[in-house]
């Protein structure tokens, strides 16, 4: 046998080994650094050679323990090689053991010292972090010394913290706002870049005091946390003061503060007793304005800052922040710097309305303030990926990387940070450097599809199938990343363990967010970006997997309402017999029989009733006549019960499908009727516009010319024209019988809505960079531009004489454009999903909010519907205003002539 020999041969080594350190420990000349080194080094190899033998030998139990005893005698800076065997190898144990948790949180160290020493070039979905460097006890602390700003510098981001920086040291700089898309690395300039340059610099003899906040759940209290943690680092920190401005954020390497390998001091109890107890504005100011008696500049940065808005749904909430805000920046040795996602910095115009920013003269977005983060480019791209692999030993060759930034960049021509760094990382884990390698296994969707799926085996094989599910359930139907509470994904699984589990390794590995929240937490994918790839690359597996759980959802809502409505069958069984018996007692049987017969007549009335009408109407009828029946069941005869059961069933036959389109290639995103009601407009992911007719008489139009998802269509009040909006940035206006060129709007983003005035002249268009504009038929021109909305517009509608011009954006505010009269009005409307005018003087709004508001164009209230419905999911509102249809998950109601009527069991309420 070979494996005996090696495990004895390891442990014969150990034993030397601790012969040799009780013999020098003896010799205090002798114990140095240098000796350290040595015996961690040697006695970390016996200790994993050890191991791999007794793994060999099937003695798992034995080897777990032995790894662990390796990885806390090695220090990864003496031998960060050896530490991620380590690593490596324990994880694979916990792994076969079925402690996946485990496994993964070895996995996730193992990546950290990769990235950290350079093993690796590419991070994946994960943060840059300040680079460390080998311990070599031969060299000199100052050959030893490290910048914190070789990683910035390669990933192609020190120019922006530079600019940062410079900006912070300028007194008319006190307030930035640093923005850019989802990916494009905001938290790692911040965390890698700008604040290691930060700690240990220092403006005009005052020391600068960078403090990081990320959580928002209860922000006074979060930011207490992080100043007493910034406070208690300056403190106790050694400044190697610099002298030139790359060498900013040198530290030395022998860590004379700090606790074990890289850990920062704790922060003290005095900190932490006296910054516990914030209870106010007034209480942080104070810290504020201790830390500029102390000689201090502090820099609040407040990262991920769309998550304020997330975890403060108040107004009453935010506005103490922005009266914070407001307060701090009057402190003159205060800079403060916000970071967040591009589509969310619109929403902090909010604070220039309720609070008064005048050291910014409250212009809170201008131009002055914002600084923003993008993509890079080409160029940019190529310079970064051999940046960072010039770092390490993976070394791509220049064709590789002309055609990876190629395939990155698309027709936009610039490259997302993100997935350069997640499809690098792939490359580097299946070891791709050349051109031939990459074409074989590529293109890039196939690697970002594997690197989802190598993070979902982290779970484990039971659990992988639950993994896609809960991933495909953090996206939807337009590639974005809706937030999901816990609870809601828990639905899909009976072990509420496998859960945590998931969502535990999907929020370590970067690729799902954690947003605390009461009763319980929120999830959501980290980046838009790679809702695309989930949807599309997991679709097959996850859709199957969705539509499983769907079935055993509705099982559980079915058996929960069949539970309810025989409880009610039994409680009105109870009461009629209550009822019946009463009756016998009081008039005997002549009278028993006059009630049965009258019930019966009753309940056959309401069925011939029911026979009478068609479609819709007959449903409704035979619906009620069944309701009916189970109050009055005790009383009918089987006659009636089979008249009236049979008379549903017919009913709900006759309610049939009229027609069915479906050549469209992918999902439809909007349908529009023509007012003849004769033809069918649609729009789909698929790029296409199709009309159809109604009754499938006349052959299909397909439309082309777009080039990403159709966010709407919108036919001409004489159905000759069809009008379209799109995420390509374009709205696009078509005769339908070809007798004119198309017209193409263009707009600076995603078009989200679009429609005609009555006198087919104009189109207005709802833009998501905030823009309401109205556009000539005739020749495509801009006819007016409307730019007051500070969120993304998804409604835009013409009064019936085309004078005025009604838009409804995401942040709640609805907007009526006068168009010749200069004038504006607004109305705060939560969530609206829907507007029309029913004359020229009112309009009707309905929302997610639970009702339906009748306003005159002033923005007097005069009306408002559905105050009593429960949490519905759609509505609709008719073009002649006269009928209102909202769905939810349990009822149908009818408001006919403000006389409302409910049945359960169906999807929609209907108000006419």
């Amino acid at each position: 046998m070979v494996k005996l020999p090696l495990k004895l041969r390891a442990e014969q080594a150990l034993s030397l080994l601790a012969e040799a350190v009780a013999e020098i420990s003896n010799d205090s000349e002798k114990t140095n650094q240098v000796l350290d080194w040595e015996l961690h080094y040697h006695k970390g190899w016996y200790l994993f050679s050890l191991a791999k033998a007794q793994k060999n030998l099937d003695q798992a139990e034995k080897a777990v323990t032995t790894l662990e005893e390796a990885k806390n005698i090695t220090k990864p800076g003496y031998d960060p090689e050896l530490y991620r065997l380590i690593l490596k190898e324990l994880g694979n144990c916990y792994f076969h053991k079925g402690d996946y948790l485990t496994a993964f949180n070895q996995k996730l160290e193992q990546q950290e010292i990769e990235t950290q020493f350079a093993i690796k070039a590419f991070i994946g979905a994960g943060k840059l972090q300040p680079r460390k460097h080998r311990t070599n006890p031969a060299l000199s602390s100052i050959q030893a010394s490290e910048k914190l700003t070789q990683e910035i510098a390669t990933s192609g981001r020190l120019p922006d913290v530079e600019n940062l920086v410079g900006r912070i040291k300028v007194s008319h700089h006190r307030f930035t706002i640093l923005y850019g898309s989802s990916g494009v690395g905001k938290s790692s300039l911040v965390e890698a870049g700008l604040i290691p340059i930060l700690k240990g610099d220092s403006v005009d003899a005052r020391d600068l005091l960078p403090v990081l906040q990320q959580v928002y759940t209860n922000w006074r209290e979060n930011l207490g946390d992080s100043l007493a943690k910034a406070i208690s680092e300056l403190e106790n920190r050694e400044y190697n003061l610099p002298k030139s401005p790359l060498e900013r954020g040198t530290l030395k390497t022998y860590p004379l503060t700090r606790g074990a390998e890289g850990e920062s001091k704790t922060v003290p109890d005095r900190l932490k007793n006296c910054y516990s107890l914030i209870n106010s504005n007034d209480d942080l100011l104070a810290i504020l304005k201790a830390q500029e008696k102390q000689n201090r500049v502090t820099v609040l940065i407040f990262d991920q800052f769309e998550e304020f808005f997330f975890n403060n749904k108040d107004i009453n909430q935010r506005l103490q922040f922005y009266n914070f805000l407001q307060e701090c920046l009057k402190i003159s040795f205060v800079n403060v710097i916000i970071s967040l996602r591009e589509y969310f910095i619109n929403y902090l115009l909010e604070c220039n309305r309720l609070v008064s920013l005048d050291i910014i003269n409250n212009d809170i977005l201008s131009k002055k303030h914002i600084y923003y983060i993008g993509d890079f480019s080409i160029e940019n791209a190529k310079s970064v990926i051999q940046g960072i692999t010039s770092q390490t030993t993976f070394t791509l060759t220049p064709e590789l990387i002309d055609e990876l930034v190629k395939d990155l960049a698309g027709d936009l021509k610039t490259v997302r940070p993100i997935e350069l760094q997640i499809v690098g990382s792939q490359l580097q884990s299946e070891n791709i450097t050349t051109l031939a390698e990459y074409q074989e296994k590529g293109p890039k969707q196939a690697f970002v599809g594997r690197y989802l799926e190598e993070v979902i085996k982290y779970c484990g094989p039971e659990n992988e199938r639950l993994a896609k599910v809960v991933l495909y359930f953090l996206t939807d139907e337009n590639n974005t990343r809706p937030l999901k509470s816990r609870v809601e994904l828990e639905e899909y699984t009976e072990k509420p363990e496998r859960m945590e589990l998931i969502l535990t390794v999907l929020v370590k590995s970067r690729l799902v967010f954690r947003i605390p929240a009461s009763p319980s937490d929120n999830y959501q994918l980290v980046h838009d970006y790679l809702a695309y790839f989930v949807r599309k690359e997991m679709s097959e597996a996850a859709q199957i997997s969705a539509e499983l759980e769907k079935e055993r959802e509705l099982r559980k809502q079915t058996e929960k309402m069949l539970n309810e409505a025989l409880q009610k069958q039994l409680n009105a069984a109870r009461r009629a017999a209550i009822t019946l018996g009463g009756m016998v007692l009081a008039v005997g049987g002549l009278a028993v029989a006059a009630t049965l017969f009258g019930i019966n007549t009753y309940l056959l009335g309401l069925s011939a009733v029911s026979k009478d009408k068609t479609e819709l109407d007959r449903l409704v009828s035979a619906i009620e006549a069944g309701k009916n029946l189970k109050t009055l069941s005790l009383g009918a005869t089987s006659g009636t019960k089979l008249q009236i059961l049979s008379e549903l069933s017919t009913a709900i036959q006759e309610v049939k499908e009229f027609n069915r389109f479906e050549e469209h290639k992918d999902d439809v995103t909007h349908v529009s009727f023509s007012n003849d009601e004769k033809m069918i407009a649609t729009g789909s992911k698929d790029d296409t516009v199709k009309v159809w007719s109604v009754d499938g008489s006349q052959e299909k139009k397909t439309f082309e010319g777009h080039t990403d998802d159709i966010t709407q269509v919108s036919f001409s009040s004489d159905g000759k024209i069809v009008a379209s909006a799109s995420k390509d940035d374009l709205a696009i206006i078509r005769w339908i019988d070809d007798s004119r060129k198309e017209i193409i709007l263009e707009h600076s983003d995603d078009v989200l809505d679009v429609s005609f005035s009555s006198d087919n002249q104009f189109v207005a268009t709802g833009c998501k960079d905030g823009k309401v504009q109205i556009w000539s038929v005739k020749d495509g021109s801009l006819v007016k531009n409307f730019d007051s909305h500070t969120a993304p517009v998804t409604h835009v509608t013409f009064s019936p004489n085309a004078k005025i011009v009604a838009s409804a954006d995401d942040y709640d505010n609805v907007k009526l454009w006068f168009i010749y009269e200069k004038k504006e009005v607004e109305i705060d409307n939560y969530a609206t999903t829907d507007i029309k005018f029913i004359d020229n003087e009112t309009i009707i709004l309905s929302s997610r909010g639970n009702d339906f508001k009748v306003y005159k164009v002033n923005g007097e209230l005069i009306k408002r519907y559905g105050e009593s419905l429960e949490d519905y999911t759609h509505n609709v509102i008719s073009d002649d205003q006269k009928i209102i249809a909202t769905t939810n998950y349990s009822s149908l109601t009818l408001d006919i002539e403000k006389e409302m009527r409910r049945w359960r069991n169906s999807n929609i309420y209907i108000y006419i």
